[in-house]
């Protein structure tokens, strides 16, 4: 008697050289179950002379339960018949004489060919006397009914299934019995799973890959019932268990688990084709990298002591070798397939269109377009597969978003990679329309270009817009739906503009490669917005209501969104009364506009060639000067005394029009007439007073000119009447200046009377106009 795991371990003693020929006879004993050891038995290849066949059998698995005698009944009825089984438990009888009765009225149930009496018992090594007692009487029974039926044509099988636990160091119970008694070890003695396991004797000289199709069924002809699709399965919880979510989020957890569960279940054979394809090249790939010996892997579980121990019995060590082997690299493949949850895309009972479904499984099949390496999947320092697995999510900013086209991600880095190999190929004398086709026909000439353009045919536009969304979400990420939709329309349009020249807004000729080119091109707008959504989120609904409106009318406007969003801003930002009912209100209203003028410039420096795209910036431009020069007038003249600025600032609101030009001289003129206004109320207060107004009003006139007059003045650039007009302060009478001057080392500007031209703003003066010359 032997254990299963015993005989691989002969390789380690002195009996190493007839190891394999210990192994090949062990296995012919058919000791992998107590289904196998019955069947043998009860078929007659096992014959007895006197019909009475005693076995002490003993086992390292759990007993048998109701349960599993009725499914050994049924397995055993499928095999033989006319025969009777049944089963004892030691410590279930309280004497010896229930015993016996037990034994007798078995053996006197009707005339059946075969009788199958087990009696088991748990604890062996406790139980040494008790089984030793219960033998020998069993043993006395049998033969006193023999000798009081000697014409009974009947074959008895007394069998004695004796449970051990395991122990380090063996265990003390003496199995051998001598005589008439067979004394054999049984590994599992409930019935086996092959779908889940093949036999030991069949994976001898087996990698564990190899396991993994139609190879292995080839070579074992003979057994076919190992079930690939239920390894997996056992495998998924271990796997799953092993993720780690970017979000944290359990409920991605359950679904992720219920997803492959119903890939795996609802007879998908395409899906778990590829699967077991994919795992058996890492497997393989695992087993070539190892240096260890792959085909003694048998021998290393059963010299590892505390995995047998864990188990119970070598048949579940081997099965939890295996789950172990495979548990790591389905989790990569797991993490991969789950990218931005993307494995809901397979499945079509979630509704979506069959081609979409179609193209995950034919980029989960190919290894050239979807690659996954096993040295791409092994910790650095330990050279083994990751403890904990991520499951990466692709949006934007770190955001995390579901994916709506099959394996989006994929497709994003392959185009971004063909456009970066484009531009470093640098195709000269190439117009915009001439690297768009080309663009897009690098992109159809690869696999993952043409899986799609042979599997998405019917619907292509409307399909394409599944990637659109995730294209959004990976590169640019609309916090909201309406910065998604206005994300959209932009990429739309450039799309259109760069098919006919015009912003005809059509989704005819949308494609994969137009969508990344498009973006490639418009990417300084596509920062605009990312910046002004990032001040403001109100921006997106009135942007997008916007440009609905000017697509349905097909304005000439979409030639130059960006314009439209600049005036969307200044709309936003435009002055109202009631935003500086308060100096709080006013501060507020001044940090606003200071934090869209970066914006605003930015904007402002795109540039325009068509004369309606120069009219309607300038038209823009006017309009938020006007605001620049509120919020200038607040910043200055509001410091002191703000009920007395409160009417100057509606005041110059009202004068200043959306067409106002601060180069003319006509706004100059207008501005210094506020200015004016603003110091007649001073009129009554101290002189402390005066002085602070009259330095707040200096300092908004230099700010005025020097941020919006002079500004737009470029080098060389006359404007007589506006010079004729600030040269004036410059060539004032000496005597005229020196009656007017109170303080040298400042510059006040304005009197009582008016300007105060100072040296210092003279001097201030005097350079802005020689530079503008």
């Amino acid at each position: 008697m032997t254990t299963t795991d015993a005989v691989f371990r002969v390789r380690n003693s002195l009996l190493s050289t007839s190891s394999q020929q210990i192994a090949t006879e062990y296995f012919k004993l058919k000791l992998g179950s107590l289904e196998e050891y019955l069947i043998d038995a009860l078929q007659g290849l096992c014959p007895s002379k006197t019909g009475v066949h005693l076995t002490l059998a003993t086992t390292h698995s759990r007993l048998l339960t109701d349960r599993d005698v009725e499914q050994l009944k049924e397995r055993l009825s499928s095999e033989t018949s006319s025969f009777d089984l049944a089963i004892l438990s030691l410590q279930q009888f309280q004497t010896e004489h229930q015993y016996t009765r037990e034994i007798q009225e078995f053996l006197k149930k009707g005339k059946i060919s075969k009788k199958v009496l087990l009696v088991q018992c748990e604890r062996g090594a406790d139980n040494a006397k008790l089984i030793a007692s219960a033998r020998h009487k069993a043993a006395d029974e049998l033969t006193d009914w023999i000798d009081a039926n000697p014409d009974m044509d009947c074959d008895v099988y007394l069998i004695f299934l004796i449970q051990l636990c395991r122990e380090a160091h063996g265990s003390k119970f003496v199995s051998f019995c001598g005589g008439d008694w067979d004394t054999v070890h049984i590994d599992d003695i409930r019935s086996l799973d092959y779908t889940e396991l093949p036999p030991i004797s069949h994976l001898i000289n087996t990698q564990i890959y190899e396991m993994f199709g139609e190879s292995y069924m080839e070579t074992n002809s003979d057994f076919n019932h190992f079930c690939e699709k239920k390894k997996l399965r056992d495998c998924i919880q271990p796997a799953a268990s092993r993720l780690e979510d970017s979000n944290g989020s359990e409920d991605c957890i359950v679904s992720r688990i219920q997803n492959i569960l119903l890939l795996i279940e609802n007879n998908n054979n395409e899906f778990v084709t590829s699967l077991c394809v994919r795992v058996r090249d890492l497997l393989k790939e695992q087993h070539d990298s190892s240096f260890e010996d792959g085909l003694d892997w048998l021998h290393q579980t059963a010299n590892c002591g505390e995995g047998i121990q864990s188990s119970g019995t070598f048949r579940k060590a081997v099965s939890l070798r295996i789950n172990n082997a495979i548990a790591p690299l389905l989790s990569e493949l797991l993490a991969l397939l789950d990218r931005n949850s993307n494995l809901e895309l397979a499945l079509s009972e979630k509704g979506l269109p069959a081609s979409l479904v179609d193209l995950w499984h034919s980029i989960f099949r190919d290894p050239e377009v979807l690659v996954l390496k096993y040295r791409d999947v092994v910790s650095p320092s330990t050279m083994c597969p990751r403890v904990r697995v991520p499951v990466l999510n692709d949006g934007a900013g770190g955001k995390y978003f579901k994916a709506h086209f099959p394996f989006s991600w994929l497709i994003n880095q392959c185009c971004s990679q063909l456009f970066a190999e484009m531009n470093s190929a640098r195709l000269q004398g190439a117009d915009s329309d001439g690297k768009c086709a080309r663009f897009e026909s690098l992109f159809n000439e690869t696999p993952l270009g043409k899986k799609i353009s042979n599997i998405i045919r019917d619907d292509k536009n409307k399909l394409i817009e599944h990637y659109l969304r995730d294209f959004i979400h990976m590169n640019v990420f609309g916090r909201d739906i309406y910065q998604h939709k206005v994300y959209r329309l932009v990429l739309l349009n450039c799309i259109s503009g760069m098919e006919d020249g015009i912003t005809s807004f059509t989704d005819e000729n949308i494609s994969i490669p137009r969508i990344h080119y498009a973006f490639e091109n418009s990417k300084h707008l596509i920062d605009l917005l990312k910046q002004s959504f990032s001040y403001e989120g109100r921006l997106a609904v009135n942007l997008y209501t916007t440009l609905a409106d000017l697509k349905e009318k097909r304005d000439e406007k979409l030639k130059c969104i960006e314009l439209v969003v600049l005036e969307e801003i200044t709309n936003l930002c435009s002055y109202k009364k009631e935003l500086t009912c308060s100096k709080a209100l006013a501060e507020k209203y001044v940090s606003e506009i200071k934090q869209w003028q970066s914006v605003m410039e930015r904007g402002f420096s795109f540039k325009h060639s068509d004369e309606l795209s120069h009219a309607y910036r300038q038209r823009i431009r006017c309009n938020w000067d006007r605001i620049m020069a509120v919020q200038l007038f607040i910043s200055y003249c509001t410091l002191t005394e703000f009920k007395v600025a409160e009417t100057s600032i509606n005041r110059l609101y009202v004068i200043l029009s959306e067409s106002s030009d601060f180069t003319s001289v006509q706004v100059t003129k207008q501005v210094l007439s506020v200015l004016s206004n603003y110091l007649q109320r001073t009129r009554g207060m101290t002189t402390h007073l005066k002085k602070q107004f009259k330095s707040q009003a200096t300092r908004f006139f230099i700010s005025i000119l020097t941020n919006l007059t002079f500004k737009y003045l470029k080098v060389g650039e006359s404007n007589l009447d506006l010079i004729k007009l600030l040269m004036g302060f410059v060539t004032l009478d000496e005597k005229y200046i020196s009656e007017l001057l109170t303080d040298r080392g400042s510059i006040q500007l304005f009197t009582e009377e008016g300007l105060d031209p100072s040296p210092a703003f003279r001097t201030f003066l005097l350079q802005l106009l020689i530079k503008h010359r």
